[in-house]
């Protein structure tokens, strides 16, 4: 695991980092610090997973570690919705979003289904007749007219 992240990744990985020399010297090492960074970014484990994990590195510490490595995971990686939303059938463990909140700029939103706030499913007055390419509302002929590949 010679390669090093950037951007959102190294920050993480700074702070991680930083976290491991308050648990000591003997905690703090490049081969925790990559595995670290490998079950919370690439793996997607829960908390209880995270949990058994690393409870032979931090042992009575665990919990605390992994409630700190799970907030500063959510807040220093980009935000992506879930792929199953809102069907997501573990939503509380989910590491992606769940929007909550309709989306305030709707119908004008530009980001379609990369938007992390709800879009109404709303028809649209003109129906099949609609002319507008990026119309945000619902069509009888096709279930999502936005630009998806934003």
């Amino acid at each position: 695991m010679e390669s090093r992240p950037s951007g959102n990744s190294k920050k993480l990985r700074d702070k991680i980092s930083e976290k491991l020399e308050e648990y000591g010297e003997a905690i703090a090492n490049e081969d925790l610090l990559d595995y670290i960074m490998l079950i919370s970014t690439k793996c997607r484990k829960t908390k209880e997973q995270l949990l058994v994990i690393l409870r032979e590195f931090f042992e009575d510490q665990t919990e605390e570690f992994v409630d700190w490595l799970r907030n500063i995971s959510f807040s220093t990686e980009k935000k992506k919705k879930c792929k199953f939303w809102p069907n997501c059938p573990d939503e509380e463990e989910c590491s992606y979003f769940h929007p909550h909140e309709q989306c305030p700029r709707w119908p004008k939103c530009k980001f379609g289904a990369q938007c992390l706030f709800i879009h109404p499913t709303i028809a649209c007055k003109f129906g099949e007749n609609c002319s507008r390419p990026n119309c945000a509302y619902d069509h009888p002929h096709k279930k999502q007219k936005h630009n998806d590949n934003n």
